[in-house]
């Protein structure tokens, strides 16, 4: 009965060893499982990080390119403003000679004379 009873406890300590041998070889699958989720995300994170700091990039670009043609842009109008007051001037000057005006800054001429 003695034998009996021992080899049941051997074989209830083996079972609880191989149990216990189970239970690390799943710690250390998981713990290698959650290792390589760690590094890929870590990988993700540092693709991401490459991402934003390219977009970073762009969008400085695209600011210096906006900030360029705004000052193009200023530029021309006031070289657009310049031109409109050269040609106002002109105009203005234009429509100042005429029959009567030569008449008013020479009243010794007559229309007769003007007229061929």
């Amino acid at each position: 009965a003695v034998s009996t009873e021992a080899r049941a406890l051997t074989e209830e300590r083996n079972m609880l060893r191989n149990e216990v041998q189970l239970g690390r070889s799943a710690s250390d699958f998981e713990q290698q499982g959650l290792r390589g989720a760690m590094d890929s995300l870590q990988q993700e994170r540092m693709d991401a990080l490459g991402k934003l700091q390219s977009m970073r990039q762009d969008y400085a670009n695209l600011d210096s390119q906006v900030n360029q043609s705004n000052t193009d842009n200023h530029a021309l109008m006031a070289q657009l403003k310049f031109l409109t007051q050269q040609l106002q001037a002109r105009q203005n000057t234009e429509s100042a000679v005429t029959p009567s005006s030569i008449l008013k800054n020479n009243p010794q001429q007559s229309v007769h004379t003007m007229m061929p």
